[in-house]
C-alpha cells in the first residue's frame, strides 16, 4: 500500500481502526507500506505505524514525503538496511526521491514545469 497521506488526508483513529478491521477481515497479517505515508516521520508516521503493528506485522520504506523533515544522515542511516522498530515493526529501506532524469520523454524544461504545477517539493 502507498501514498497514503496520513496527515494531509486526516487519517485519524477512526479510519487506523477501520484499516485495521478491513485487514483482519480479509486475513492480511503483513502490511507493508510503500512511502508517502506523512510529511512529518517522527511526529505521524512513527506513531501510526507503532500503533498499526499492535494488530499486524509492518514493513515500509521512506517516499518523498516521508523524507521531507528527516535530515540526509537519518535517511543515510536507514538506505539499504533493516532495523526492528518495535514488535512486529521493521524498517525494510531501500528509499530514493523519483528522479525524471531517466525518462527521455520530456524535455528538462517540461518536468520542471510539470512539477512546478503540482508538487510543493520542487
Amino acid at each position: 500500500m502507498s501514498d497514503l497521506h496520513l496527515d494531509l488526508n486526516h487519517f485519524g483513529p477512526f479510519e487506523r481502526e477501520t484499516l485495521i478491521e478491513v485487514l483482519k477481515h480479509e486475513k492480511i497479517d503483513h502490511l507493508h507500506l510503500a512511502g508517502d505515508m506523512t510529511n512529518h516521520f517522527y511526529k505521524d508516521t512513527e506513531p501510526f505505524l507503532i500503533a498499526l503493528a499492535q494488530d499486524v506485522t509492518v514493513t515500509f520504506n521512506l517516499g518523498n514525503h516521508d523524507m521531507l523533515d528527516l535530515t540526509e544522515a537519518d535517511i543515510e542511516t536507514h538506505d539499504f538496511k533493516t532495523y526492528p522498530i518495535a514488535p512486529k515493526l521493521s524498517l525494510l529501506a531501500f528509499h530514493g526521491w523519483y528522479d525524471y532524469g531517466l525518462s527521455a520523454e520530456k524535455a528538462d524544461a517540461d518536468h520542471l514545469a510539470f512539477k512546478n504545477r503540482f508538487w510543493f517539493d520542487r
